[in-house]
């Protein structure tokens, strides 16, 4: 049997569909992924440190303006934008032993191999409301102070970050804690509120921290030696995945 001289082979119909096939995946591969940050701000509490009470002092406009816009444009070189959720002020629920979950909150430290105390988390879950969370969203929760030179944690399983607005880490908890500063323009040099929620992102897309002793490659979002706002090309494969999933 003979094809008409117009018609085309079925090995090279395939051939075509195949390569259409992979420039469409390609295409979905890096295309922008949208995912939704719901951001409360808890309120009516104070963290005891020392002679100082913290508190709460970032707005809703420190939000909208200028953290969110810098948490995008870290993680644009993966094509991943955070869209506005809520951005909620809510008290901090109130417990009958409330003062005793501050203050272990405050004096809480690391061990010797550096790992922040996970009951200081559990505490202060117990300060908050979580009714507001939704599933496909992330959720973060500003909070004044997290412990001596901790900054922020992720529960990755739960999709949901804690910030501190106050913090002593740049000099080890030496000095009193100090205004997380919004965002840091130029180099990383102690990190601001804004680079630690697109880090704690970054535990919630599945990005661990780098080994120390392995590492080749700096200026690292995640962290490792010489920290700073890159993500590695594997870091960017990895967190779309990720993201693909909760999109």
């Amino acid at each position: 049997m003979r094809y008409p001289a117009t018609a085309m082979p079925l090995s090279a119909l395939l051939i075509i569909f195949t390569q259409l096939f992979m420039s469409q995946a390609a295409l979905a591969d890096t295309k922008k992924i949208e995912l939704t940050l719901n951001f409360q701000i808890i309120t009516q509490l104070s963290i005891p440190k020392g002679s100082y009470h913290l508190t709460t002092w970032i707005s809703k406009d420190d939000i909208r303006k200028t953290v969110l816009p810098e948490i995008n444009r870290i993680w644009k070189p993966a094509n991943i934008e955070f869209v506005e959720g809520m951005i909620l002020t809510r008290p901090a629920l109130n417990p009958a032993d409330r003062k005793q979950m501050t203050d272990y909150i405050a004096n809480a430290t690391r061990d010797e191999n550096g790992k922040a105390d996970p009951d200081r988390i559990q505490y202060l879950s117990e300060l908050i409301d979580f009714t507001e969370e939704t599933s496909r969203s992330l959720n973060v929760y500003f909070v004044p102070y997290l412990g001596e030179t901790s900054q922020g944690h992720a529960q990755r399983k739960l999709k949901r970050a804690f910030i501190g607005q106050w913090t002593d880490k740049a000099s080890r908890g030496e000095s009193k804690p100090e205004r997380f500063k919004l965002v840091e323009h130029g180099a990383f040099k102690d990190g601001s509120i804004a680079r630690t929620v697109a880090h704690e992102i970054g535990h919630l897309l599945k990005l661990q921290h780098p080994d120390k002793h392995e590492q080749t490659v700096f200026n690292r979002l995640m962290g490792g030696k010489n920290p700073g706002y890159t993500l590695t090309a594997e870091e960017i494969k990895r967190a779309r995945k990720q993201a693909k999933k909760i999109n």
